[in-house]
């Protein structure tokens, strides 16, 4: 174990060494940003909070004062650069006069900053950067930014989304989550709700098999996990669907969730059994959980219990311990298995775990 410890370490030297190597200027700048909202953590309060509400509402007077309203409530400006810190200035001084023309702009230099994170969705532009990553062999997992749908009209648009990306002769993996496909889910009605979800996956795993034959290129769908609440009504729904198809598909779990260490157990099983019946294996994804406020959110107003873990450090146990399973015996060939960490180390350590069978 210590030389798996030991070669982990010296990739992930190698790794940063790299990557810190090849920084631009402009990704140096961004890096740099990001630093100071983890140095204080209101400003990443201020910055969530600021681009919730500038893209919320489509009138930009009433955009203007919701933005206007941020800024004067969070007086932090550390985050921004003297010219930002000049922009922000003119914004509040003479942008109420203007609005149609002062919130637009606003809105724009959002997209500019966050554009090495979040694409836009204009299919030039998608395209362009999927099939650049595809000539340098990197797949890109095309996610749909969006929350939870409140009505069927929505969770129809965005089915409709997810149906034209399959039928894209240029996207071959795409993430889904249930809160995005059915709008009623009701954990008190278990047996509808999956029902429901069911139906809906079943359309689109056959649309990704149709278009998989049709094209003549792989069609993956990827179940992203929500909050605990949906841990269940994901895996069962899931399970239950896949099963009616020999298609590549997965599913996350988040290690932040002590009951996710189960339901790897479970998942496991069900793939082992499928490849034994000569069907493609399912890959299932770790990554460290990405709800924790809304978790803790919402055990303090309701008086629950905490469903995540409290500590990182209990996370990264079970994080490894998930690989462990994996990783014991033969395990390992009954299922695909992906590995996310904004951890350098964790995926320098899983890469060594990996390679040392």
């Amino acid at each position: 174990m210590q030389k798996i410890i030991d070669d982990s370490l010296e990739l992930a030297k190698k790794l940063q060494d790299s990557i810190s190597s090849h920084l631009s200027e402009q990704e140096k700048a961004f890096h740099s940003k990001m630093q100071k909202l983890l140095n204080n953590p209101e400003n990443k309060v201020m910055l969530i909070e600021l681009m919730d509400r500038s893209f919320r509402c489509l009138d930009n007077k009433a955009r203007f004062e919701m933005i206007e309203h941020v800024l004067d409530k969070y007086k932090s400006r550390e985050i921004f650069s003297l010219f930002e810190k000049w922009l922000l200035m003119g914004f509040l001084s003479f942008g109420k006069m203007l609005p149609d023309m002062s919130v637009p702009f606003f809105v724009n230099k959002i997209r500019s900053d966050t554009k090495a994170m979040v694409l836009d969705q204009e299919e030039s532009q998608l395209k362009e950067r999927i099939l650049k990553r595809k000539n340098e062999k990197i797949i890109l997992n095309v996610n749909f930014i969006g929350e939870e749908v409140l009505g069927e009209e929505e969770a129809n648009a965005r089915f409709e989304k997810y149906s034209q990306a399959l039928k894209s002769n240029y996207i071959q993996y795409i993430s889904i989550k249930i809160t995005t496909i059915f709008s009623q889910i009701n954990i008190l009605d278990f047996e509808y709700s999956k029902k429901e979800i069911v139906k809906r996956l079943d359309a689109l795993y056959a649309l990704a098999l149709e278009e998989e034959k049709k094209q003549g290129m792989p069609k993956f769908i990827n179940l992203d996990m929500e909050e605990f609440r949906d841990l269940e009504l994901t895996v069962e729904s899931f399970m239950e669907s896949i099963a009616k198809f020999d298609l590549n598909a997965g599913i996350v779990l988040q290690a932040y969730i002590p009951d996710s260490y189960e339901y790897l157990k479970k998942l496991h099983a069900f793939s082992k059994e499928r490849v034994l019946k000569g069907l493609k294996p399912i890959k299932i994804r770790f990554v460290k959980g990405a709800n924790m406020e809304s978790e803790e959110t919402i055990a303090s107003v309701k008086d629950w219990a905490l469903p995540t873990f409290s500590n990182k450090q209990d996370t990264d146990s079970n994080y490894n311990k998930m690989l462990d399973f994996v990783l014991e015996g033969d395990n390992y060939k009954y299922i695909h298995i992906g590995a996310a960490s904004h951890n350098i180390f964790e995926i320098a350590y899983v890469y060594t775990r990996i390679h040392a069978l």
